[in-house]
This record gives C-alpha cells, structure tokens and sequence, in this order.
C-alpha cells in the first residue's frame, strides 16, 4: 500500500494513417523501439520532426544507406538550453574542483541549480509579443538554423517558421538540421497521401519506397486517466474531468488528496513547456 501516487504517463500511439497496416517492412515507434533492429544499410523513412525526430534523425543518419524525412510544419529547432554554462558546448565536463564543491557546498550547489532553472523559467518577455526579447530570439534563432543548413534555401523556407518563438513548442535539436542536409537525407514537405506495401506515397504522388518506418508522431497526453483513479466518496477521476481538468498549481485535483501527476492539461504551460 502507498501513502502517495504520483504518475508521470502518457500513451504512445500509431498515427493515423491510411494505409499504415498495409507495409510490410518494419514499422517502429520510439516508445516502442525495437532494440534488435538493425538499420545499417537499410532505406528508412522518419515521420515527424518534434522531440523524438529530432534525436532520431542524426543518429541513424550516418548508418543508413537512404533517409526520408516527412515534417508537416515549421518548426523552431533551437540551440541546447543552459548554453550560457556550457563551458565546452553539449560535451562540456564538470572539473573535479566544481564537482568536489557541489558536494561539500550544498548551498552552491543549489544556488548554481537555480541558475539553471532562472535561465528558461524567467524569461517571460519571450513569450509576449513584441517585446525586445521575443524579436532578439526571433532573429537570432532564424539566423542560427539558416547557418546550420548552410543556407539551403528549400529547407530553410519551408521549415524555419514565420510565426513567433514559443507560438509553439520550441525543440533543441543537436545535430539534426546539420544531417537534413546531408547527401543520404531527404525532407518531404508535401504531406503524405497514404502508406503502402513498399513505403510513403505523399501529397504530390511521389512514392517514397523504405524498408523501414519510423513514426515519431508522438503520444497522447489527453487529461484523463486510462485507468480508473477513485477519490474521497470512490468517486472516478475519468469522470470528474468529464468536462474539463480542475487542478491545483497543476499536479493535483481536489478530492484526490494522495494523487499527483505529472501529466495532467496545464502541466506543459504551468512548468514552462
């Protein structure tokens, strides 16, 4: 028996495709990866390009023989977040003398964690339209993705968004835009008209045969439950979030004393995602 329940779920899901069952090469998802799967060599197609492509992409791109990239929309890929402390970039190493500090100093240590956490939580002028932040951010992050396709101007224009930094989910993405440009990678802009036995026919009628499928298309965070959680009075959650999510600072709900998730409507906004 538990005192508290605290989860953290979502539910990965196959997207909705037409024709998805009819491939008979292998079908993957990242939540559901298979880790006997070789792709050396082989024609694989990625669908996506959220958090889970973005990690995807450049790291099977130097082991495939061919990669083809469907991205719906535009889409920001940032920088690595905390660059500001990162000494050597992504491959930065503590030294022994601030390691040793972080342990006998918990006050540094901490003070050094809200540093972190001030720089992405604090910045509240970016996510307001107009301010000086939010145009430095627009303009600095459309030069940085520019530079890192090498000014490819296809990709560029069609993935590089018009809209405002934080109108949508921004991804870090170490890596990625540099493999799209690679001789072996192709990105599909044109939306894909249906899946068949040998690959991805897309919107323009072009057949993209693969070997293997890769759908980071992501999950389902819908508010409610999969499962019955009962209350005071056993009454079901499902069915007090019936017409919408009640929460508390975003992890708990009122007459579920012992229960928080970290997955419930607000969470992204309310923690800053």
């Amino acid at each position: 028996m538990a005192e508290l329940i605290l989860t953290s779920y979502s539910k990965w899901q196959w997207p909705d495709i037409p024709g998805l069952e009819d491939f008979k090469g292998l079908r993957l998802h990242p939540a559901r990866w298979d880790m006997t799967a070789d792709l050396s060599g082989k024609r694989v197609a990625v669908i996506g390009a959220g958090s889970s492509a973005l990690q995807i992409v450049p790291t099977i791109q130097p082991i495939v023989s061919k990669l083809v990239n469907f991205i719906r929309s535009p889409t920001w890929v940032t920088a690595e977040y905390g660059q500001a402390f990162a000494r050597a970039g992504r491959d930065t190493r503590f030294t022994e003398a601030e390691i040793n500090t972080f342990k006998s100093d918990k006050e540094a240590f901490l003070e050094y964690r809200r540093k972190l956490l001030d720089a992405s939580t604090k910045a509240f002028d970016l996510y307001f339209k107009d301010t000086e932040m939010q145009r430095q951010a627009f303009q600095v992050n459309r030069e940085l993705m520019r530079k890192r396709l090498k000014g490819n101007e296809e990709i560029c224009n069609k993935l590089i968004p018009d809209f405002e930094v934080g109108c949508r989910r921004v991804s870090p993405g170490h890596g990625y835009l540099e493999a799209l440009i690679e001789p072996n990678v192709t990105a599909v802009f044109d939306g894909i008209k249906l899946i068949n036995e040998t690959g991805i026919l897309d919107n323009n009628n072009v057949q993209h045969d693969v070997d293997v499928i890769i759908c980071a298309t992501g999950f389902d965070v819908s508010h409610r439950p999969a499962f019955p959680v009962l209350g005071r009075g056993s009454e079901d959650l499902r069915d007090f979030w019936n017409q919408g999510p009640l929460h508390y600072l975003s992890v708990a709900s009122p007459g579920f004393p012992n229960y928080f998730s970290g997955f419930k409507s607000f969470l992204m906004t309310g923690e800053g995602s």
